[in-house]
């Protein structure tokens, strides 16, 4: 003898669930949220951690922005893709001069 609602009735669906699309917004930064990123793990010289904590000082100190060394990688490896094409004929002599010196 059953007293009482069973489980399936419990957790029964009442109504049909709405049809949403969901699309991810970009951020405020206009990159998509961090899900859609790939990690990668990266090790630097103390001198450019150094160098990427003053950029983001400056940044707050400039413009208030408060920015991790996350955002400016992102960013700056955004901004090298505009002229850095591989497709350019002189695309040997920049990776030489930015891996060089």
């Amino acid at each position: 003898m059953a007293i009482g609602m069973k489980a399936k009735e419990i957790v029964q669906r009442t109504t049909t669930p709405p049809k949403l699309e969901l699309k991810a917004a970009p951020g405020a930064n206009g990159r998509l949220p961090l899900q859609n990123y790939e990690k990668v793990t990266v090790y630097l010289h103390p001198s450019q951690v150094l160098f990427l904590n003053k950029i983001a000082l400056a940044i707050r100190k400039q413009i208030g922005l408060k920015v991790s060394r996350p955002e400016l990688i992102r960013g700056l490896v955004d901004y090298a893709k505009v002229g850095f094409d591989p497709a350019r004929k002189d695309f040997g002599m920049m990776v030489h001069k930015l891996l060089v010196g």
